[in-house]
């Protein structure tokens, strides 16, 4: 016959797998929400976008045509410059595609350029507006750089890891 301890062992083990399954469960669900919520609701996120999207379209231009620019830069390029009037001014000579995105650094450009230059942009001149002390930042911005700058393919791969060290 089994001890009475022997069964509340048991009851508290389940209880505890029960709620790390809840645990799972609902920060799975807050993942997807914020993740559904940032992409839904944020201008910010939806301006960027917006922006990566014709920056992978710049391609070399033909003679006689406006040169193509990416220029890239954190929010003292995007409070800085007027966009419009910059293209309105340079409009026979450049055609620019700029991305703005406040609070980034140089890893952030580095990710997204080169995730740019993957989805087929071919510019002939990119400009990059960082702060001199960014250069000693090491990380990225993880609010959108890694949503931005990185692709599915590139996402998949990171899960793929991440639940194979999980099994470990």
């Amino acid at each position: 016959m089994r001890s009475s301890i022997f069964n509340s062992r048991l009851k508290a083990l389940n209880h505890a797998k029960l709620l790390c399954g809840i645990c799972i469960i609902f920060a799975v669900a807050l993942e997807g929400l914020s993740g559904y919520l940032l992409k839904h609701h944020s201008m910010t996120y939806r301006r960027v976008s917006q922006q990566l999207l014709e920056a992978a379209r710049a391609r070399p231009s033909k003679p006689g045509q406006p040169t193509s620019v990416v220029m890239v830069g954190n929010s003292l390029l995007l409070d800085g410059v007027q966009v419009d009037r910059l293209q309105e001014l340079t409009s026979d000579r450049l055609r620019i595609y700029p991305i703005f995105l406040e609070g980034t650094g140089y890893y952030d450009w580095l990710y997204a350029l080169r995730r740019i230059f993957r989805e087929g942009a071919r510019p002939q001149v990119v400009v990059v507006q960082l702060e001199v002390n960014s250069f000693l930042w090491n990380t990225v911005r993880t609010e959108y750089s890694p949503m931005l700058s990185l692709t599915l393919r590139m996402c998949s791969m990171w899960v793929q890891i991440w639940a194979w060290t999980a099994r470990l």
